[in-house]
């Protein structure tokens, strides 16, 4: 008769890795079809590689907030409380309007108004007035 072994593993499991991980997949197929010329949906795979950025940023946040802080992490608050928060806690000055603390705002900020998406009614008024043609379309 065959003798049984269970085995039993812990891990822990950091999802900002994986998140990383596709963005540099995301980033590397935008890269070679560039510098080959192929630009058929190439905009499609910028956003998706940022989309992804933008998720590592936050799981990131999210490790390092829970490493500081542990049960009293604040999950649910927004990007830029948590964002405010680390940095508090690690005496680092954030700057919002300059690097790269600019750039992660904005990346939020793309990222919210994909995952949130709301009809957009863009509305422009032009006025249009006649011009005479040239002397030179007369004859």
């Amino acid at each position: 008769m065959a003798k049984r072994t269970e085995v039993i593993t812990d891990a822990d499991r950091y999802i900002h890795e994986d998140l990383s991980d596709a963005a540099y997949y995301f980033r590397n197929i935008v890269r070679e079809r560039a510098a080959i010329g192929d630009t058929k949906s190439l905009a499609m795979e910028m956003m998706a590689c940022l989309v992804f950025i933008a998720f590592t940023l936050e799981a990131r946040l999210n490790t390092i907030g829970f490493e500081l802080l542990q049960k009293e992490w604040p999950e649910r608050s927004s990007f830029e409380e948590k964002l405010t928060l680390v940095c508090s806690l690690l005496d680092i000055e954030l700057q919002k309007g300059k690097q790269p603390f600019q750039t992660i705002f904005k990346l939020n900020r793309f990222r919210n108004t994909l995952a949130h998406g709301k009809p957009e009614f863009v509305r422009n008024d032009v006025e249009l007035h006649e011009v005479e043609p040239p002397a030179s379309d007369y004859f």
